[in-house]
């Protein structure tokens, strides 16, 4: 079973939709982590995650909509 890390857009911003949420993800902007666990509250962008058997979910439209990434 995959790993999944929920993130929120850092830094008050808010997307309003799975594409403008994916189109920051890919250009690098910063999500906060709110997962529970060890690394709940760092920021993470698409440079600094390493590839393996989890999922990003990236949260967006004040945490309505949910953007699953395969990293």
């Amino acid at each position: 079973m995959s790993e999944i890390l929920e993130c929120i857009p850092a830094y008050g911003c808010d997307y309003k939709s799975g594409k403008a949420t994916k189109k920051a993800w890919d250009s690098g902007a910063d999500f906060l982590i709110v997962s529970f666990g060890p690394n709940e509250g760092r920021y993470v962008n698409k440079n600094d995650v390493i590839a393996g058997d989890y999922f990003i979910q990236l949260r967006y439209n004040d945490r309505r909509g949910v953007l699953l990434v395969k990293v």
